[in-house]
């Protein structure tokens, strides 16, 4: 995939709400693509992650992304009631663990 394919974004590490920034957008599929120590903080977002998302939310239902310990990405597909259990895809990026839920799930 060529660097047209990404969105791209800075965020500053020094800022108060820095943890609940990054937070936020990893459930929107962003990426840390690099560290500047106490400088800048780099995102990257594939620009098909947010199609994905707004089909989902077409739907009414929920899709959030998550990253795990082992570096893989988790997508978590729900209707967004208390009751639901959340039914789950994996994949080594967020475009691919997006695009897995959307394979399994898009159509239910």
């Amino acid at each position: 995939m060529s660097a047209l394919d990404y969105d791209r974004m800075t965020l500053d590490p020094q800022d108060l709400s820095f943890g609940r920034q990054v937070a936020q957008f990893e459930i929107e599929g962003w990426e840390i693509e690099a560290h500047e120590g106490s400088r800048l903080c780099y995102l990257r977002r594939h620009r098909r992650v947010p199609e994905i998302i707004d089909l989902f939310s077409a739907r009414g239902r929920r899709l959030k992304l998550a990253l795990l310990p082992d570096g893989t990405w988790k997508a978590s597909v729900s209707t967004g009631f208390a009751d639901d259990d959340p039914s789950e895809t994996a994949g080594a990026t967020p475009l691919e663990a997006a695009e897995a839920a959307l394979a399994e799930y898009g159509d239910a």
